[in-house]
Order: C-alpha cells, then structure tokens, then sequence
C-alpha cells in the first residue's frame, strides 16, 4: 500500500478519507481525515449550521481547508482531539471544546442548536432490514442459557417477517462468517 497520499487516491475504489486515513494511520504522515462526524462539528464550528450538505460540495470548502489547517499529528484525528477534549475532568465541570483555527468559539448552549435550513434529510429505515434481523437473531442468542436451534431462530424471526425468503439463513451465514456466532452440535451459540 503506497504511503503518498496522491498515489493512494490514485488507486481505484479509494477516495479522499480513506487515502488521507491510510497516509495517517498506516504511515504516520500528517493529512486531514474528515469523516462524516469531524464534517458535521467542522461545518456547525464553521459556519453556525446544523447539517453539512448531504455530500461534499465545492460550496462546502471551509471544512476541508480547516481541518487541513489544523494537521493532525500521526495517530491522531481530529475527531479524537474533540472526543478527548470532551471527557469531563473532576476539577473542571463544564469541559471545552478545542478552538478550531478559523472557527467562531462554540456557544451553542447559549443560544441553542442551529436551525436546520436544508432539505429533509432521509433516512434509512430499520424495519426488515438485515440488521434488524442480525440484531434480533443474536438477541435470541444472547438471551439463552445455551445453543439454540434453527426452530428457535425461526420463532425469533418469523417468515412473516422476511424481506424475501432466504433473509434469515442469509444473515445468520453473515453473523458466522463475522465471528458474532458458531455452528455447534446442537445448533448455534455464541462464540465462547
């Protein structure tokens, strides 16, 4: 894997946070890793707004250019600097933020949350979705006091509940090939 950022990007299937997080991470070089989150407290920090836009727009400049301002050290994003700083601490009860080059100081406590002014955001349903399934398979799991069988998955899960048939075998191979669950001699359990 090329440790130079522009021969990471270069690479098919690999874009900007995940070339600027391979060069920081795997090679202790110095780039900015904006995922969505450092995103999100970039643009409120920023520019006062609730909500980035939905995808990374050349209107959206700021934080890309802030976040490249503030060039992490190896091993560290800033979305770990502003976790860090948020730990609370025994002798100092209201915890700050770290002050972002460019960025107005955060007073959102005082004057509340942005309004949101953008498009509604979508969301992604849960309903039948496989992680619904996989959640509720493994609920099933962690609930026994030993292996369970496919009778019981099926009782957890019932066919009605599928998106098409072959959901719950799907996610249960998933759940294995994940290491979340073993194949025993009386069925499935939880790894020991």
């Amino acid at each position: 894997m090329p440790a130079d950022l522009d021969a990471l990007l270069a690479l098919d299937g690999i874009g900007s946070y995940t070339a600027a997080a391979v060069a920081t991470f795997a090679h202790g070089r110095r780039h900015a890793v904006v995922d969505t989150n450092v995103r999100r407290v970039l643009v409120r920090a920023v520019s006062g707004r609730a909500l980035p836009a939905p995808s990374l727009t050349a209107a959206e400049p700021a934080p890309r250019r802030v976040a490249g301002a503030r060039r992490p050290r190896p091993r560290a994003a800033l979305g770990d600097r502003r976790h860090g700083a948020r730990r609370p601490r025994l002798h100092r009860p209201r915890p700050r933020l770290p002050r972002l080059p460019g960025a107005r100081p955060l007073r959102l406590g005082a004057r509340g949350q942005p309004p949101h002014d953008g498009p509604a955001r979508r969301t992604q349903g849960f309903d039948g979705t496989d992680r619904q399934v996989r959640g509720r398979l493994l609920a099933v799991l962690r609930a026994a006091p030993g292996p369970v069988t496919d009778a019981d998955l099926a009782a957890a899960v019932p066919d009605a509940d599928l998106r098409d048939p072959a959901q719950r075998t799907r996610c249960l191979a998933s759940l294995v090939e994940d290491g979340l669950v073993d194949a025993v001699a009386l069925g499935w359990a939880l790894p020991a």
